[in-house]
């Protein structure tokens, strides 16, 4: 009987761990996301104010 808590214990535990290291894994995904993203709109600035000075200096 001991023997299979033990086992029961061990396999709830390496669960435990995989369950924490994927919702690390999911955390650090969603943070690269939202800083791509972040990372996406500062370009999508950056080139929009190049435009309307490449239109500006055009004319």
């Amino acid at each position: 009987m001991k023997r299979l808590t033990n086992g029961l214990n061990r396999l709830i535990s390496g669960l435990n761990r995989l369950i924490s290291g994927l919702s690390r894994l999911i955390s650090g995904l969603s943070r690269l996301i939202s800083g791509l993203s972040r990372l996406i709109s500062g370009l999508n600035r950056l080139i929009s104010s190049l435009n309307k000075w490449i239109i500006a200096s055009a004319t």
